[in-house]
């Protein structure tokens, strides 16, 4: 089935390249470019190698010097640079930049196993509903006695890759072709007891495919394969396990976009009565985001996902959503302890950190229209 994808903010699925200032990238004004080592070679020439060599060891402005000295400037960053990015975060003081995901042939892509997680996680925290009365803190453990959802996930979906449910749900690859990046530099919104600020000495350069962009690409509800599995072995395809699949696409629509909408509302809601300094529209784009939802049509599903979608976000805070069963305090305050890897169990907002761009930016938030 052909579907539509439009970022509503900027998304961020990293390959997991870290590269570095002036080494690896290069930035002036708006603009960020990668550089092109071959570029480089052919301006300094072979018998520049140690002269380049020690102008990275050295640091600083160094390397861009000795490039000056060979003829460069600094408003022609293609001379030197394979891949120029627009940088939305002008005044910024971070030595790092974290790469987007690409396809060699077609460009900025948003893997289809990332899009396929976050559907999943939705279907997750609805059908954990059915199990609300019968879950205990032991069901949300692992053999080692840590926190996971790897028993509940089995019940829901099956024990293991062959049995499971969401392998009915294939996600194409979804390809930005002939889109130009954006980078932003992140910073981590903390809460203290002097309020909510930027963590400062923790920031870093983002690359991310622009907001308001669209492509094509395909997600299959392979009903045919999953009738003959029915047929084959009836016993390990329950109608109640299946009926995600089963139903009108809108359905799954509606299911998604109502997690969505009640993350979003959580947030809201928590942070309602916060006092940002470095962040005021914070709450003005969850707000607009909202709405989205709210206007979104039936065969619409609004999701978020990538880096920096927030614990929230990625888990759905599914142990802890209003219509489960209550976790005793010293279960919840052990759970804390063990995501926020210290004891914040006298604060009350959880959690107290949101990463946003240092102009306040959320990421992550895409909107799928079939057709």
């Amino acid at each position: 089935m052909k579907v539509k994808l439009t970022t509503l903010t900027p998304v961020h699925i990293g390959n997991g390249t870290t590269l570095n200032k002036n080494i690896d990238f290069l930035q002036f004004g708006d603009k960020l470019g990668k550089i092109d080592e071959r570029k480089i070679f052919d301006l300094l020439g072979e018998q520049q190698l140690d002269a380049w060599s020690a102008a990275i060891i050295r640091g600083d402005n160094s390397f861009i010097e000795l490039l000056r000295q060979k003829g460069f400037k600094t408003n022609d960053l293609e001379a030197v640079c394979s891949m120029i990015c627009n940088l939305k975060s002008v005044n910024n003081n971070s030595t790092q930049l974290k790469e987007h995901f690409r396809s060699p042939l077609k460009g900025l892509t948003i893997p289809g196993s990332s899009i396929k997680g976050a559907i999943r996680t939705a279907i997750f925290s609805v059908l954990i509903d059915d199990l609300t009365s019968a879950i205990k803190s032991q069901d949300m453990k692992n053999h080692r006695g840590q926190w996971s959802d790897a028993n509940l996930e089995k019940k829901i979906f099956g024990e293991n890759a062959n049995e499971k449910s969401t392998r009915f749900i294939k996600v194409r690859d979804a390809h930005f072709e002939n889109t130009t990046s954006d980078v932003f530099e992140v910073k981590i919104l903390n809460a203290n007891r002097h309020g909510w600020r930027f963590k400062e000495g923790q920031q870093f350069l983002m690359e991310a495919i622009p907001a308001r962009v669209s492509c094509e690409f395909d997600i299959v509800v392979d009903t045919h394969l999953l009738e003959k599995n029915k047929i084959a072995y009836p016993k390990l395809w329950p109608e109640k396990k299946v009926e995600f699949l089963t139903g009108d696409i809108a359905d799954l629509c509606y299911l998604v976009n109502g997690i969505t909408e009640y993350l979003i509302s959580k947030d809201i809601q928590t942070l309602g009565d916060e006092n940002f300094v470095d962040a005021d529209n914070l709450l003005d784009d969850y707000q607009d985001l909202l709405q989205k939802c709210k206007d979104a049509g039936e065969k619409e599903m609004i999701l978020r996902l990538g880096g920096q979608s927030g614990y929230l976000f990625t888990t759905t805070q599914w142990m802890g959503m209003d219509n489960l069963t209550q976790m005793s305090d010293g279960d919840f305050n052990d759970l804390r302890a063990h995501v926020q890897r210290r004891e914040y169990s006298h604060m009350e907002i959880w959690p107290k950190t949101r990463k946003l761009s240092s102009e306040g930016q959320l990421f992550g938030f895409i909107k799928i229209s079939f057709e």
